[in-house]
């Protein structure tokens, strides 16, 4: 933690160092779950279809329908630009592990789905994104981030670790997997999610509260004021703009929740853990590597070159699954997976540093509505194209956006904010 100081200068105030570290720790356990239940689910894809007795296309559905939840993580950031950055914080640890410990007891499609839903509502609610943006040193920003999203990222790569351990035959039935520990487990969040009682409002939203009282307050009309107030002026070619990148993203990542039966079933279980453990480190790469460049060369110049990585990688990719050239598959999924989260990564930073303080969760938030908008879309369709089309060549269809849409609209439409002061109001 060598950016920490004795006092850390945020964006809006003075932190003290041992505030920083307990703040900064606590955001690193809540990210450990947040990566780990938003992506233990669909690599037990293989366990819970051999368990449920459904086929590639129905598993696919029953995601789609899940992933509904996502729509409403946007009522968690719109309290949080209400009620506090705290509370919500508190919430969304909460519920992700309490819903990811009743997953567990799912034992056909329908309850696995419901409980999936509630899942999805709060492990896509990002509001540590938001605290670390308003507390973070604003020269800085996406270096907390990082030092965050690497740290989280260690469990991407443990979901190998903790598949071996805790999935086995069992007793009472040899002929299937105990797959449900790996959602028991996911319940670890919710005695650590209480540790956020410590946490402090950021001064931020605090004064927003001293200034401007009516903001934070929940009536009929400041709700409407609210909700209109990011497709108003300035603000609403930035936020459409979002929108469509958050929509892009959803729909490639609709990709990885077929992976793990496609591969397994291809090349074997350990082959694929393999390709998954060599995605995860990619994903600490990119993070890394995001923090330092994002920094330095700016939000915009980044995300041009994480879209031309993350697409030609993925054509690349899609060819290497047609010839069942293994290998190239695995290297190319550091790549894939990485170079995906660093970009999700630096367009989450780069929305919440574009709106004032009154309004950035909610209108960031648009940006994770659409991404769930794009995920239960792209979940459905790859469900419907693979009963005609092969799942790499869906890969590359959903991956069109990447190359061809997301850097006209950040050339165009959206403002450099390096260094931007989020305590000016613009």
């Amino acid at each position: 933690m060598t950016e920490i100081s004795k006092n850390s200068t945020s964006s809006n105030g003075i932190r003290s160092k041992r505030y920083m570290m307990f703040l900064v720790i606590y955001m690193i356990l809540y990210e450990s779950f947040d990566t780990y239940t938003c992506s233990y689910y669909y690599n037990i894809g293989s366990y819970v279809q051999t368990d449920f007795g459904i086929n590639n296309s129905i598993w696919l559905f029953m995601l789609s329908i899940g992933s509904i939840g996502y729509f409403f993580s946007i009522v968690m950031h719109f309290l949080a630009d209400k009620v506090g950055r705290k509370p919500m914080m508190i919430v969304v640890f909460l519920g992700m592990g309490i819903s990811s410990f009743f997953l567990g007891f799912a034992r056909e499609p329908i309850s696995f789905t419901i409980f999936l839903f509630f899942m999805y509502i709060f492990f896509t609610s990002d509001i540590w994104g938001i605290i670390m943006s308003e507390e973070a040193p604003k020269d800085k920003r996406a270096r907390y981030s990082s030092v965050i999203l690497v740290a989280g990222m260690f469990f991407s790569i443990s979901i190998l670790l903790i598949r071996m351990f805790l999935i086995y035959p069992d007793p009472t039935n040899p002929a299937r997997k105990t797959w449900e520990n790996m959602a028991f487990f996911g319940g670890i969040a919710i005695p650590l999610a209480l540790l956020g009682f410590f946490m402090k409002e950021t001064p931020a939203f605090k004064k927003i509260q001293q200034n401007d009282v009516d903001s934070t307050k929940i009536s009929n009309d400041n709700i409407i004021n609210t909700l209109k107030k990011p497709f108003e002026g300035n603000n609403r070619m930035i936020v459409i703009s979002f929108i469509l990148i958050g929509f892009i993203l959803g729909l490639f990542f609709a990709n990885a929740h077929s992976l793990e039966a496609l591969l397994s079933l291809q090349f074997g279980e350990e082959s694929y853990n393999i390709a998954m453990m060599i995605g995860g480190l990619g994903s600490i790469g990119a993070f890394g590597l995001s923090g330092l460049i994002s920094d330095k060369i700016g939000r915009k110049k980044t995300i041009y070159l994480y879209c031309i990585i993350l697409f030609t990688a993925t054509t690349i990719a899609s060819v290497f699954i047609e010839i069942s050239f293994f290998w190239g598959i695995a290297i190319l999924s550091f790549f894939t997976n990485g170079f995906f989260w660093g970009l999700g990564a630096i367009t989450r930073l780069f929305a919440l540093e574009s709106f004032d303080t009154d309004i950035r969760a909610y209108a960031s938030g648009w940006r994770s509505f659409s991404y769930a908008l794009g995920l239960t879309i792209g979940l459905a369709l790859s469900g419907l194209l693979a009963l005609f089309i092969p799942l790499h060549v869906i890969y590359v269809l959903m991956a069109l956006g990447l190359i061809f849409i997301i850097p006209i609209l950040v050339k165009r439409y959206l403002p450099e904010t390096i260094g931007r002061d989020l305590m000016i109001e613009h």
